[in-house]
């Protein structure tokens, strides 16, 4: 025997499951960049990085990306619950709360 039992259906992941968990990675990575250039901003100038006009301009550009980021975190976090098979309430089981 080969050792061990083959997987349940909820233990392996579907196509859908493993696009969402792609598309989530990709929204990621605008809010990786923000994050990146936010801190070589401060370090360049801790005194006054978002006092400049020019920076405050990018600003509501840099919020937008976290807020795709975070979208991309709950695509994510949505994968996961959907591969587990559970409807989020810890039971395990789909259906009636």
């Amino acid at each position: 025997m080969s050792g061990g039992a083959p997987p349940t259906p909820a233990a392996r992941m579907s196509i859908g499951a493993i696009a969402m968990m792609i598309v989530g990675a990709l929204l990621l990575l605008p809010g990786l960049c923000t994050i990146v250039f936010a801190v070589l901003l401060v370090k360049d100038n801790p005194a006054g990085a978002f006092a400049d006009p020019y920076v405050r301009f990018f600003i509501p550009f840099m919020l937008l990306c976290l807020l795709v980021s975070v979208g991309g975190i709950l695509l994510i976090v949505a994968a996961r619950r959907r591969r587990r098979g559970g409807d989020g309430d810890g039971d395990g089981e789909r259906g009636q709360p």
